[in-house]
């Protein structure tokens, strides 16, 4: 059986709450509740067993494991970006073999 594996939507909370270093701003950025955001990072915690942020007064930081997955989460919705844009590619083509933007996505 698989294990758990994040949420594309909780990486992009998190990275978010990561790259602004407020909750506020960063629920202001994804069009979402305060609660709502904090709550996703809340799961993502429970999920990876590891406390991501420092909250303070003065603003929300990544702990030293919160830093480790912060460049993970950017590589993997990297990734998810060049997936999405090459699937599109092949899809709205129609086509039964790839493009060359297809081919380059995946010889990569």
């Amino acid at each position: 059986m698989e294990p758990n594996l994040p949420r594309l939507w909780q990486l992009r909370v998190f990275e978010t709450v990561a790259r602004l270093e407020n909750v506020s701003r960063a629920s202001q950025e994804l069009l979402r509740s305060q609660p709502a955001i904090t709550s996703s990072i809340v799961k993502l915690e429970e999920l990876l067993g590891v406390t991501l942020f420092d909250r303070a007064t003065t603003g929300t930081y990544p702990t030293a494991a919160g830093v480790s997955v912060l460049v993970r989460a950017r590589s993997y919705q990297a990734f998810s970006r060049r997936l999405t844009q090459a699937s599109e590619c092949w899809c709205s083509a129609n086509r039964r073999q790839p493009c060359n933007g297809c081919v380059k996505f995946w010889v990569r």
